[in-house]
């Protein structure tokens, strides 16, 4: 869809008008996607008769007591420190990038590239947004969701220095790769962290309160750019400020060590 879809917009527009073309992006979405989500979507592993990872029972974690269904729902998840140093960092990748990508068209425009390009190059994104995510799945077994989201903000940080700079074909192919890269690696990290530091007994409540601020993130993102625009004339300033985002979100996790934290909290609440 990440290849598809940004050409095919970009058609649309041209040739119906903008109003139009999101009119028949919504009828694709009520045809292909929601019969998807209905029919296809399972919840759980268990509801197809497996357990998560292959195994023949359920993690041994989840059978203690810390992690029972009253310990999971004791506690309100938004009142928790631990749950804000990782959800607003992990929200970051969704502010910049849609950002980035809400006025691509625009930051292309100023570096003298053209919006066929802007569109094209998204083919670009979809491939390196794949291929990271089916490395990246190997490697969070490995190292676990902190360190692969540290190399995603790093991956950010160099896509935001990228935009400052993207006046060739080359520089917007390696832009829009490196923003590849960065989504493919958050993709995986948002679907591990939360059951690795929560478990999955209440999942759905903390992936939702996530979720939220990941979306208003998202919504908000491309606000404060179009604002930079307009007080200075181009887009770099608010690039550079973007850019200090990810640096950030590093040292929230770094230095707060949201992990220690939420172990202890869901100790503390087993114990109760």
């Amino acid at each position: 869809s990440n290849a598809v879809l940004p050409p095919l917009s970009r058609f649309l527009i041209d040739a119906y008008g903008w109003r139009e073309a999101y009119a028949l992006l919504g009828v694709l979405v009520l045809l292909l996607v929601v019969p998807a989500a209905v029919f296809l979507v399972r919840n759980r592993p268990e509801d197809v008769g497996l357990y998560p990872d292959g195994a023949n029972h359920p993690p041994l974690i989840e059978q203690t007591p810390a992690f029972s269904r009253a310990a999971a729902a004791s506690r309100p998840v938004m009142r928790s420190p631990a749950f804000w140093m990782l959800a607003a960092p992990l929200a970051t990748p969704g502010l910049v990038l849609t950002a980035l990508v809400f006025h691509q068209t625009s930051i292309f425009a100023q570096h003298g590239l053209s919006a066929t390009l802007a569109a094209a190059v998204f083919v670009v994104f979809a491939v390196s947004s794949a291929a990271t995510s089916m490395v990246v799945g190997f490697v969070v077994e490995r190292t676990g969701p902190l360190r692969l989201f540290v190399f995603s903000m790093c991956a950010l940080f160099t896509v935001c220095l990228l935009a400052l700079v993207v006046n060739s074909v080359w520089l917007a192919v390696l832009y829009v790769a490196a923003m590849g890269v960065t989504g493919g690696s958050q993709r995986i990290v948002q679907g591990v962290i939360w059951a690795h530091y929560y478990g999955r007994w209440g999942l759905g409540r903390v992936q939702g309160a996530a979720m939220m601020a990941g979306i208003t993130g998202a919504a908000v993102g491309p606000l404060p750019l179009a604002l930079f625009r307009d007080l200075t004339g181009s887009y770099d300033v608010g690039v550079l400020v973007m850019a200090t985002l990810p640096l950030l979100s590093i040292a929230t996790v770094l230095i707060g060590r949201p992990e220690r934290r939420i172990e202890a909290g869901i100790a503390g609440e087993g114990a109760e």
